[in-house]
């Protein structure tokens, strides 16, 4: 009999999901190691460039939005529990330095305080848990410590014999994020013994809000050429932008200039322009943003997303978790009902609204425009990519592709 572990990333962004230690903004921030949390950002635009990229080969016109955040934190959670081959090929996966678990776990420790005592106006909470049944599996207090300590992570006991135990997890799952997503699991098999599970919340306003009096109707042109009708925001202002010879970036901040939404799309359409996105591309174009007088229209969304991702992890290179005969979790713990341990799934969903204030029932500040002469136009009328990344640590909270906004 092959014991189960499932391993779920919940993510919503209200602009998004969870409650770690959600700091009041009066208390004084802990110091951040800045070189720290630049390499978690740069392990982590790398990992999530690579599954947003699988998942739109898999899913070419659909909508997709993933927190790589919320991904990599789980699975680093999970790194904690294993050993031999199967920690050696997960670091290298993730782009961590082979053999350096602590430092995965000070990074993580360094990114979670850099986002949770930004100083900023945007509204970040994080939570992480291992719900896990006694009688199933023999945790080691090794793997406790270690959640406990870098993760902060909630320990719970479970009798998964018992139908509290799918109702708690889910409604775990669902206070922390604000009941975007109401449940991740939908039932618990004979063979699961624990489920790791990261949730992160975001909320913010637009650092300069869209007057509501500006939204208009406009079409929106679908991958296969279709035209649908969407109430689109805009605004005539000074924005941040960055030209490439393929690639075109609108960068918005929230207030509190830690965080920001991007939107992309190519300077000329084609079938092929998103596949030919890389992380050094978008690192340029951040790194080339100025300021500017431009018109700037992109469509109001709000989209769920949920997908099992192992066989898209699979697909670029992590494979040992998922296989019975290879996979090796002797440092989280000893089956009980079964010979051997590995991830069966790994379940992510997300939420996301963005329209004239930034967040969901944010405050909104109505702004007059006026134009004088025609400034340069930024119309997101077709299918493109957008990222909502924390500024300092170049960090993804939330990566996705908008095929279709209604």
């Amino acid at each position: 009999m092959r014991i189960t572990l499932l391993l779920a990333a919940a993510t919503v962004l209200s602009l998004v999901a969870c409650d770690k230690k959600s700091t009041p903004p009066s208390t004084p921030p802990p110091s951040v190691n800045q070189n720290a949390i630049e390499q978690f950002g740069q392990r982590n635009a790398l990992f999530g460039w690579q599954v947003f990229q699988q998942l739109h080969s898999e899913k070419p016109t659909e909508n997709i939005i993933i927190s790589p955040y919320s991904i990599h934190t789980a699975l680093n959670m999970m790194l904690n529990g294993t050993a031999t081959t199967t920690l050696s090929e997960g670091l290298n996966f993730l782009h961590h330095n082979t053999g350096a678990l602590q430092e995965v776990n000070r990074q993580q420790q360094q990114i979670d305080i850099a986002l949770l005592h930004h100083g900023g106006g945007a509204k970040v909470q994080i939570a992480n848990a291992f719900f896990h049944d006694p009688a199933r599996i023999a945790a080691l207090p090794s793997y406790q410590t270690a959640l406990d300590t870098a993760y902060s992570a909630l320990w719970a006991a479970e009798n998964f014999n018992t139908p509290a135990a799918l109702q708690n997890i889910n409604q775990w799952v669902a206070t922390q994020t604000k009941q975007r997503i109401p449940k991740i699991i939908e039932s618990i098999s004979n063979d699961d013994v624990a489920f790791i599970i990261n949730a992160i919340h975001f909320q913010a306003d637009w650092a300069h809000a869209f007057a509501t009096e500006m939204t208009n109707t406009r079409d929106f042109t679908l991958a296969n050429g279709q035209k649908v009708a969407v109430p689109f925001v805009m605004a005539d202002r000074d924005f941040s932008i960055a030209v490439s010879n393929d690639l075109q970036l609108v960068d918005l901040p929230f207030k509190g200039g830690q965080f920001s939404l991007s939107l992309i799309q190519p300077t000329q359409q084609s079938n092929q322009w998103i596949n030919q996105i890389t992380p050094a591309k978008v690192a340029q174009l951040y790194n080339s943003l100025s300021t500017g007088r431009a018109v700037v229209t992109f469509p109001k969304f709000e989209l769920e997303f949920e997908e099992d991702l192992v066989e898209t992890l699979m697909a670029i290179g992590l494979n040992s978790p998922f296989n019975p005969g290879l996979a090796d979790f002797s440092a989280m713990g000893t089956a009980l009902t079964g010979p051997d341990l590995y991830a069966k799934t790994v379940i992510h969903k997300t939420y996301l609204k963005v329209d004239e204030k930034g967040a969901e029932g944010a405050a909104v500040t109505s702004i007059g425009m006026a134009t004088t002469s025609m400034p340069p136009y930024f119309g997101f009328e077709n299918p493109f990519v957008i990222t909502l990344r924390h500024i300092p640590s170049g960090t993804l909270l939330f990566l996705g592709k908008i095929a279709d906004p209604r």
